[in-house]
């Protein structure tokens, strides 16, 4: 957030998270005392002090970075969002369930000395809540760093940073409550996603066709129950375009355009076109992005980073911190310019650079694997045919005769 010190911008944007994603949120001090809460009803806190404070205590002895948010898992398949603020306060989102909150499921909580009282409050405040998976999760917390912190971090980004390893066996997994229909959305969503990322509007069309005709009404309905359903199809739609390329500041105005649309809680089938709708803008930002070329200058410095660093592990991230762009540029760079990814790029440098020095000297095929940064000779040889069809020392005597 730009200007944290003033509380009625700061109170604002967090209020217009509240009503995007549903997920409870507290804003609370050093001392784990509760400042603020959403929702409104939960007046003072949502979680006990006593949790609070040992959750930032772990929070402090992890050695996650600053802007990624930590994730404590708290009993009973419950995760509590951690991200420190630009003043000294911590705002913490949930708990966030991933299976339905019930009096007589929740003995793990009594291991922080949480009262009947308690339990019932919490019980209370969640039941109106949607349940999360990883994907709903991260994807809400990811956006809730770039609006504090202008800082983006990608869901998978924030798994990773806590060792959060997703499984079919996931502790967000929520198929066991309804299993096929549950299943089918999630593929949906998937091939959502790829057309999107791909731009081909017209895989969009046949899978919006199937979506219509295959999925009960009935499982929409409760999905669409305090938008479990039209959130996070949107969220994962603006991914997948921010990934093809689209625009950032075209695809972020769509996607706060259509959540106010459908925010307004008109009718499911209303809605859900309101959200199809929305995923064709989204394609159609892609594709028409896919025809505009990034600069000739941002091309030459990636060029010559690569070129002078062949012998070392590349990153995305190293060659974004030397021409001074975004980590996510880099890899449309690639793909809008030279027709094929990062990684493509270099192992093809590299190849060209090993055909240069086998035709014009005599150093041994180890040392020319060394220097272009294989580990293994066996390796580089293997690449090398890949790319040419024989080996690096056929190659050189191919050379020497001709």
């Amino acid at each position: 957030m730009k200007d944290t010190n003033n509380p009625r911008i700061y109170f604002y944007l967090l209020k217009r998270f509240f009503n995007y994603y549903r997920l409870p949120l507290s804003i609370v001090n050093e001392k784990g005392e509760s400042l603020y809460c959403f929702p409104a009803e939960v007046k003072n806190y949502i979680l006990p002090k006593s949790i609070i404070e040992e959750e930032i205590n772990r929070y402090h002895q992890s050695s996650i970075d600053y802007y990624t948010p930590f994730l404590a898992h708290t009993p009973y398949n419950s995760f509590i969002s951690i991200i420190p603020l630009q003043t000294d306060g911590y705002l913490f989102v949930g708990p966030s369930f991933s299976r339905p909150f019930s009096a007589n499921r929740a003995s793990g909580f009594t291991k922080f000395g949480l009262s009947k009282k308690d339990l019932n409050r919490i019980h209370n405040i969640t039941k109106s809540l949607p349940l999360v998976d990883e994907a709903y999760l991260t994807d809400a917390i990811s956006l809730l760093v770039l609006l504090i912190h202008y800082k983006e971090v990608t869901p998978q980004e924030i798994l990773d940073a806590n060792n959060l390893t997703i499984s079919q066996k996931s502790v967000f997994e929520t198929s066991h409550i309804i299993d096929g229909e549950y299943e089918d959305t999630l593929l949906f969503e998937k091939q959502l996603e790829d057309a999107i990322e791909e731009g081909n509007d017209t895989w969009l069309t046949g899978l919006w066709q199937n979506f219509s005709s295959s999925v009960k009404e009935d499982f929409l309905e409760y999905m669409y129950s305090e938008h479990h359903l039209m959130i996070p199809l949107l969220s994962s739609a603006r991914q997948a375009a921010l990934k093809g390329g689209a625009s950032q500041m075209d695809v972020i105005a769509l996607f706060h355009s259509t959540i106010s649309q459908i925010s307004s809680r008109g009718s499911l089938s209303v809605n859900l076109k309101t959200v199809e709708r929305a995923t064709f803008e989204l394609c159609n930002l892609v594709k028409r992005n896919k025809t505009i070329p990034y600069r000739a200058d941002l091309c030459v410095r990636c060029e010559e980073y690569i070129d002078e660093h062949l012998g070392s592990k590349i990153t995305a991230s190293d060659i974004a911190n030397y021409c001074k762009i975004d980590r996510s540029m880099v890899f449309d760079i690639f793909r809008k310019n030279y027709n094929m990814s990062l990684t493509e790029y270099i192992t093809n440098t590299k190849m060209n650079r090993a055909k240069t020095i086998l035709h014009h000297s005599n150093i041994p095929i180890s040392e020319i694997s060394s220097t272009l940064g294989y580990c293994s000779s066996s390796y580089f040889s293997k690449t090398f045919y890949t790319h040419f069809k024989c080996t690096p020392t056929e190659y050189r005597k191919k050379k020497t005769q001709e």
